[in-house]
């Protein structure tokens, strides 16, 4: 379950996301077209020209990345700040219900 939408980069643009992204999850793309979830295959090229030599010679043909981006960092915030709010006056009043009827 997802409290907001994810947005998913492939590409190069997988591996270069702006600052103040939060990754949610992350990998490869073989040859068949099978996803390989947080793949390290590639880890420590610097350049783009090591990264797709890389890819080549790994047999995998993308990266992907699935991200919140900065701008739903807000609105996150007010979802779960209101789902917590709820469950904690539920608690409560179950609290009060309870103590209401042990101590009439």
């Amino acid at each position: 379950m997802s409290l907001w939408p994810a947005e998913t980069a492939t590409g190069l643009s997988a591996l270069r996301l702006p600052n103040g992204t939060l990754v949610l999850e992350h990998g490869a793309v073989t040859g068949d077209g099978e996803r390989l979830s947080t793949s390290m295959a590639c880890v420590g090229t610097d350049s783009a020209a090591a990264l797709e030599r890389c890819v080549k010679g790994s047999g995998l043909t993308d990266f992907w990345t699935t991200y919140q981006p900065e701008s739903h960092f807000w609105p996150l915030q007010l979802v779960e700040s209101g789902l917590l709010l709820a469950v904690t006056g539920l608690v409560a009043a179950a609290a009060f219900a309870l103590l209401r009827r042990r101590h009439a």
